[in-house]
């Protein structure tokens, strides 16, 4: 129902009651325990409308304020997967020119506002190795592995290529090793091993 005829329908209904009331405004008589409350049936009927009216408002007012809330937590999350999403892409175009500390820097800056922060850890290990910073490569593998234990395979291979580009050949085979129980046809893992 639109609102021009809400108002049209309450305008009919109140001078309806307007025109019973002027008649006789009524007597009311309330009794409750040793308390005694007299009023016209006006009265009342106004005191209940404007009780009403405010309840209804004070309702609208608090769905309104946790709309706001919950549209506040929104924009706030989007921002900030927005930014993440930026971090993410600065690091990568800094990896492919050759900016191995900047591309670093810029996958682990929002790092901890994505959901997805595997492929940040797995490539922040590459530019870490990349400069030489072997114990940050291995914390970030170890992050990497934690963000998302499903993705073992996939953790452990990118460790075992870095361990071999790095000629540490014992700790790249038993890296594959173990790789190669966890998932026995996996080809990449198969062709690592070969490749040591």
């Amino acid at each position: 129902m639109s609102l021009l005829v809400k108002l049209w329908l309450l305008a009919l209904f109140g001078a309806a009651v307007g025109m019973l009331l002027s008649r006789d405004n009524g007597y009311v008589l309330l009794a409750i325990a040793n308390y005694t409350l007299e009023m016209s049936l006006v009265f009342l009927l106004l005191l209940i409308s404007t009780l009403f009216a405010a309840l209804y408002l004070g309702n609208r007012l608090a769905a309104r304020g946790r709309r706001l809330r919950q549209d506040k937590g929104d924009q706030q999350r989007r921002r900030d997967g927005q930014f993440a999403q930026q971090a993410m892409t600065d690091g990568l175009l800094e990896m492919t020119v050759g900016n191995w500390a900047d591309a670093e820097k810029h996958l682990t800056r929002g790092i901890e506002l994505t959901e997805t922060a595997l492929p940040n850890y797995l490539t922040a290990a590459r530019a870490a190795h990349l400069q030489g910073a072997y114990e940050r490569r291995d914390q970030y593998i170890q992050l990497a592995q934690e963000s998302m234990p499903s993705a073992e395979v996939a953790v452990r291979l990118t460790q075992a290529e870095l361990q071999l580009e790095d000629q540490q050949v014992e700790p790249a085979l038993t890296t594959l090793q173990d790789l190669q129980r966890v998932a026995p046809r996996n080809s990449s893992v198969l062709r690592q091993l070969y490749r040591l």
